[in-house]
């Protein structure tokens, strides 16, 4: 089964009465370059009785890359492209504007769309233009002909400007339509993330608006528990009167307990927004 894990590849480190540790890699990204976000997330290793997950300082080290600058600098040309991505991280992380040349020389010459992307981010945050033009870029095409892997780099590209307290509206909307045709990709995690982004969309136009809603409504009878969650929460920040009976319709047929209760939640922040409306 092909599964989509962007945004959730993660290290798993067993330790044993011996003393030996057994890596197990899950499946790879789509898309060559991206490598599991939660290393970027947490400051510190997490371990729950012998399963860790590794920070993007353990993950350098197991690539046997030297944490100092130049062992970093040096690992923006190693071979393997999650190697570049995750020394980008780290140079960024570490918040050194003498990175912003490494970084930008790299980008030029990478072929990698995933370490594209990655590059581009470590550029965006420490303060150089040039970062967020390539994020924009890769927000409107991932230039990708395989539709999962197309997907997956806009999905990223939209996910970093955020980040960035920066979004794209047009490409945002354009993924959701994207995604909601018939033929669109159906893997993990996609649309449901693409429709979170709603959330943080900068004034979106009524036009915006309306196809938040229609994509929205639609969703709510996703096969995905997640999706049919973020599809209720966007009603209620997209919606209009006939969203009230479409959410309520679909809070009586819904038999996940985890989405039958976050639909309730939503049903009532629209009854809160739409009292005359919801009344008729």
């Amino acid at each position: 089964m092909t599964r989509w894990s962007g945004l959730l590849l993660t290290l798993s480190l067993t330790a044993g009465l011996s003393g030996q540790n057994t890596v197990t890699l899950e499946p790879r990204d789509q898309v060559d370059g991206l490598y599991t976000g939660m290393a970027r997330e947490l400051p510190n290793g997490v371990c729950h009785n012998n399963d860790c997950v590794w920070t993007l300082e353990h993950l350098l080290t197991y690539y046997s890359v030297a944490l100092d600058d130049a062992g970093l600098n040096g690992a923006l040309r190693d071979r393997r492209a999650d190697v570049r991505s995750m020394a980008a991280d780290e140079l960024a992380k570490r918040g050194g504007k003498e990175a912003i040349p490494w970084l930008a020389a790299a980008l030029s010459s990478e072929t990698a769309v995933g370490t594209r992307l990655h590059l581009a981010d470590s550029l965006a945050q420490l303060g150089d233009p040039q970062g967020m033009a390539v994020l924009e870029t890769l927000c409107k095409s991932g230039g990708q002909s395989d539709p999962v892997a197309e997907a997956t780099v806009r999905l990223h590209a939209s996910l970093f400007l955020q980040q960035r307290h920066k979004t794209c509206n047009s490409c945002v909307i354009d993924l959701l339509r994207t995604l909601d045709r018939p033929e669109a990709p159906r893997e993990f995690g996609l649309r449901a993330t693409a429709l979170s982004l709603t959330s943080d969309l900068e004034s979106a136009t009524p036009e915006q608006a309306t196809a938040i809603r229609e994509i929205a409504g639609r969703w709510l009878a996703d096969e995905d528990d997640n999706v049919r969650r973020q599809a209720s929460a966007a009603l209620v920040l997209y919606g209009d009167g006939d969203s009230y009976p479409k959410l309520k319709a679909a809070l009586a047929v819904e038999r996940d307990s985890m989405t039958h209760t976050c639909m309730q939640e939503e049903l009532r922040k629209m009854e809160g927004l739409l009292p005359g409306t919801v009344k008729k």
